[in-house]
């Protein structure tokens, strides 16, 4: 279904978008829209106008933010490449440090983010370098945790000989 909104935007519902920009997409061209949800704030907030280029060959590296189709539901999702293992790569939404990824087929993978645009403003932060950590910022949290976890119980330990 379509409806027409402001100026040239059109609201697609999920599955309309979804099919578009496969079809976009399979010709090698790229594909923007409007970022809906809350899954990868503060990178791509709602409201954001997100551009997905087309993979042309190149497979995700860690830390690319993806677009691809879920297997079961086949909805449309956009979040950030964590791992791989063989032929899936491990994807996760920036906006969650606890362990909720999910394995995606390379078959199911429709595109790389490019380009993010808020408020007019092109938005590069977390495209570069940066990506890496930003992928790794949850594994990184976790070792954190129990290095603190262990120095306590070294601490513990040394407490109870000392005293």
């Amino acid at each position: 279904m379509l409806t027409r909104i402001k100026g040239n935007e059109l609201s697609l519902n999920r599955q309309a978008l979804t099919n578009l920009l496969k079809a976009v997409l399979d010709k090698g061209i790229p594909f923007r829209f409007r970022a809906k949800g809350f899954s990868m704030t503060p990178f791509v907030r709602d409201g954001d106008v997100i551009t997905i280029f087309p993979l042309s060959g190149n497979l995700p590296r860690m830390g690319d933010v993806v677009a691809y189709t879920q297997l079961k539901t086949n909805i449309l999702k956009v979040h950030r490449v964590v791992g791989k293992k063989g032929d899936y790569f491990l994807v996760k939404a920036d906006n969650s440090f606890r362990r909720n990824c999910e394995f995606v087929s390379k078959t199911k993978v429709l595109g790389l983010l490019h380009k993010v645009e808020r408020e007019g403003n092109d938005i590069y932060f977390g495209l570069g370098p940066e990506r890496i950590i930003i992928a790794l910022a949850p594994q990184l949290m976790q070792l954190y945790l129990h290095i603190v976890r262990l120095c306590n119980n070294y601490y513990n330990f040394f407490k109870r000989l000392i005293f």
